[in-house]
């Protein structure tokens, strides 16, 4: 609890940083992108693509760009003026994860979607 993790490292936070707004985007990335493993994204332009394909998924995979040995999977949750204001993610070791990843998405998509439900989106 209470701690600070970047914005372009790991799958939660990366959807929060794939739907905020472009400026605000390109301020965090004009701060400088730090490496935390040989895996994390630090070229602005690379980030700008997955951040689009996040976008257009609606989830994130991550694994490794944090922590090594680890994975996440985060989707978005949405509020009732259909921002997203939340991520819903699972984590644990790439290892066991991986081979279940389809599933695990399609598990939290429901589950976010259910929130969201819940919180006025439509």
């Amino acid at each position: 609890m209470g701690k600070r993790v970047p914005l372009h490292a790991g799958a939660t936070t990366k959807i929060l940083m794939a739907y905020l707004p472009e400026d605000s985007i390109r301020q965090i990335i004009a701060n400088g992108l730090q490496s935390y493993t040989k895996y994390t994204v630090c070229d602005p332009d690379e980030l700008l693509r997955e951040l689009a394909v996040i976008r257009e998924q609606g989830y994130s995979i991550s694994a490794n760009d944090f922590s090594l040995g680890g994975m996440g999977i985060a989707v978005p949750i949405q509020d009732y003026t259909g921002n997203v204001v939340a991520g819903l993610s699972i984590s644990g070791l790439e290892l066991r994860m991986s081979k279940e990843s389809d599933r695990l998405v399609w598990l939290c998509q429901q589950a976010a979607f259910e929130i969201s439900k819940r919180m006025g989106s439509r």
